[in-house]
């Protein structure tokens, strides 16, 4: 049975653009597709960054393990906030500000670039 080759409408043609050779490639003949992915759909916008985070959060944002971080927030480095639990064990969520991070980050580049 005889392969038969799918006809592209005019319409769809117009809008991939002009049409190339075929070249033909190791896998058989290769057809040009058009450059780049087909704007569909509605616009991503990009996500906003974080402005703090826990632990967890600087280690992955940061590469700053917990130790560290606890050390560099006892000696006043790094701006952190707690958020306070409920009931009578008072245990809450500490939360760690980038901003100061990237602060004493950028600190620290400078003190070594000198």
């Amino acid at each position: 049975m005889p392969l038969v080759k799918p006809q592209v409408s005019d319409s769809l043609r117009k809008s991939v653009g002009p049409s190339k050779p075929t070249q033909k490639g190791v896998f058989g003949s290769v057809h040009n597709m058009p450059e780049g992915p087909l704007e569909r759909g509605r616009p991503r916008i990009a996500a906003p960054k974080p402005e703090s985070g826990d632990a967890a959060d600087v280690r992955r944002h940061f590469g700053i393990k917990e130790s560290l971080l606890y050390d560099l927030d006892k000696r006043g480095l790094v701006e952190s906030v707690v958020i306070p639990g409920r009931g009578k064990s008072g245990r809450g969520k500490r939360l760690y500000k980038f901003a100061s991070i990237r602060r004493l980050l950028a600190a620290q580049q400078k003190e070594a670039s000198c």
